[in-house]
């Protein structure tokens, strides 16, 4: 294994080399010849609230590096929207639902649970088909391959503590996510797409739901005894305020008694939950700590309010620890406007006003009413929590899926000003924004014995990249397949897609054997070769970008 190691390194450090310097000279060439002028920008017809293409040709088009780093900060701040609205308000809202509604966890882990994590990928595949399908599958492709070779490899090296994997739990993941990626490339073959496919991508995700609670649900029984129904999502939920110390130990006994696969979602939750870090505003410090205080971590604090702002003010906090009396009764009018904004028209007339007029008057009448009504303290009657929580899931998808609309618009407009399709970007620059949350959640819980460490990890690997390719492309194309009818949906000819999906097919194959070699062992050496695989992966798409 070891002399395996060192060829593929020598071999992939020359191809490298050649390769970059290859692909750069060509791609110097291309973006000299590719000119888009103001009135092309202006016709392009882009179907985002924010012309980027015209922000960059005509309003800036005497700065054009500016108009490239204004362009980059829009990627930046969507992509920060979208995982914050998702962590922060959705996954909450979801919590809430479960709590209320007594849940079982074997469900939730199988429905609620994923649809949290998996919402940014879900929402940017429903925007990309919406706006340019290639960037949606090339970015949940391109999303499982960093996430089944880069991060797992990054796990397999720094991990620490016990590195032996369930066999059963690693086997399912492998093998249904390996049959995902063979019957999204067997749809190739057949580019014309019905409901039928998009229907059996959905049953495939249901049959590995009913695998998941069927194993589990043995091991469970087998060591805990029979399962308590009632058992909400996240348990303790509702006693956040104990001491940091309490909360993890009762985490940490709640995820021992819950399934693998859905600890291991969980526990990515509370990674960020537990170590995001809280500096104070700079008027509550004292002077010698300001002058500690860094200003880059000052500056982006503020900046990241600014970034909230708007989502306070129409999302109303729904856990214990963030509820507000004022910001609640605010996010009604706040809601009512953004809904009408977001997936409504303004401007359109209702009984004779306009409707922004109709919405302002209803949200202020049910702000007063709330600010009557409403306690100061959070509440605790289920009827009371129900309407707050099912309001902040309501605005959470409609910032969500603004963020990814956005954010697919933008990527395809610098794609167009980078000469390079956008599937490339989907591919590779969207599939790592969407990913970088895997990456630093499961790297932290591979590092940590008392979260399950190694093994926990693992599972979330390939339980988050399944739901997104089996849910976020199958609903993607159940959707489209039913606004087309009795049209098929033409599926893009792309050639990278194959690509990838044998790239991943390498790596998943690759990674079965090897841990069965090593009898359900989690090596160092396995993390290597994945790297390595993806790093070829990335030379390979550069080129080909280069040559285009």
């Amino acid at each position: 294994m070891a002399a395996v190691l060192v060829v593929l390194a020598t071999f992939s450090a020359c191809t490298m080399g050649a390769g970059w310097i290859q692909g750069v000279v060509n791609y110097a060439r291309k973006l000299k010849s590719v000119v888009i002028t103001c009135e092309q920008a202006k016709e392009a017809k882009e179907r985002s609230r924010i012309p980027y293409l015209v922000l960059h040709r005509c309003w800036l088009k005497d700065q054009p590096v500016v108009g490239y780093v204004v362009l980059v900060l829009f990627i930046a701040v969507w992509f920060y929207i979208l995982g914050n609205v998702a962590s922060e308000c959705f996954c909450a809202s979801l919590e809430g639902i479960s709590d209320i509604f007594r849940i079982p966890p074997t469900l939730s882990g199988v429905t609620l649970l994923p649809f949290g994590n998996g919402a940014p990928d879900l929402f940017s595949s429903l925007a990309s088909f919406a706006y340019e399908p290639s960037v949606g599958l090339n970015s949940v492709l391109g999303g499982g391959l960093f996430v089944t070779t880069v991060v797992v490899g990054v796990v397999s090296i720094v991990g620490v503590g016990e590195r032996n994997v369930q066999k059963h739990c690693f086997v399912r993941d492998v093998l249904f996510y390996l049959l995902a990626v063979l019957s999204m490339m067997a749809m190739y073959l057949f580019p014309r797409a019905t409901v039928w496919h998009a229907s059996y991508l959905l049953l495939l995700y249901g049959m590995y739901g009913v695998s998941v609670w069927w194993i589990e649900k043995r091991v469970q029984v087998h060591q805990f005894g029979e399962e308590n129904p009632s058992t909400p999502l996240l348990e303790g939920t509702r006693e956040r305020e104990i001491e940091m110390g309490e909360v993890d130990q009762a985490h940490h006994e709640g995820l021992s008694r819950l399934p693998q696969w859905e600890a291991s979602r969980l526990a990515q939750h509370s990674v960020f939950a537990h170590t995001k870090p809280k500096p104070r505003p700079l008027w509550d410090q004292s002077s010698s700590e300001r002058m500690c205080t860094p200003i880059c971590t000052t500056c982006l604090w503020y900046l990241g309010e600014a970034i909230n702002l708007p989502q306070k003010l129409t999302i109303p906090p729904v856990s214990e620890t963030t509820w507000s009396k004022n910001f609640a009764s605010v996010s009604i009018v706040g809601s009512a406007l953004s809904l009408t904004w977001i997936w409504g028209n303004p401007s359109s007339d209702v009984l004779g006003f306009p409707l922004w007029m109709l919405v302002l008057g209803i949200g202020i009448l049910g702000c007063l009413l709330s600010l009557v009504f409403t306690t100061t303290a959070p509440p605790r009657q289920d009827s009371a929590r129900l309407f707050w929580i099912l309001l902040a899931f309501m605005m959470s998808i409609a910032w969500i899926d603004l963020a990814a609309g956005e954010l697919v618009s933008a990527m395809v407009a610098l794609a167009r000003l980078l000469a390079v399709s956008p599937g490339i970007l989907g591919g590779t620059l969207l599939a790592w924004g969407n990913s970088i949350g895997d990456l630093i959640s499961n790297s932290t819980i591979a590092k940590s014995p008392s979260t399950g460490g190694i093994q926990m990890a693992i599972s979330g690997c390939y339980a988050g990249p399944l739901f997104n390719l089996l849910v976020g492309i199958g609903l993607s194309m159940f959707l489209t397949c039913l606004r087309q009818y009795p049209h098929h949906m033409i599926l893009p000819i792309d050639g990278r897609l194959v690509w990838i999906g044998l790239f991943i097919s390498v790596g998943l194959i690759s990674s079965l054997v090897i841990t069965l070699n090593d009898k359900f062992r989690i090596t160092k050496q396995l993390g290597i070769f994945l790297l390595l695989l993806y790093g070829t992966f990335m030379i390979r798409q550069f080129l080909i970008a280069s040559s285009e």
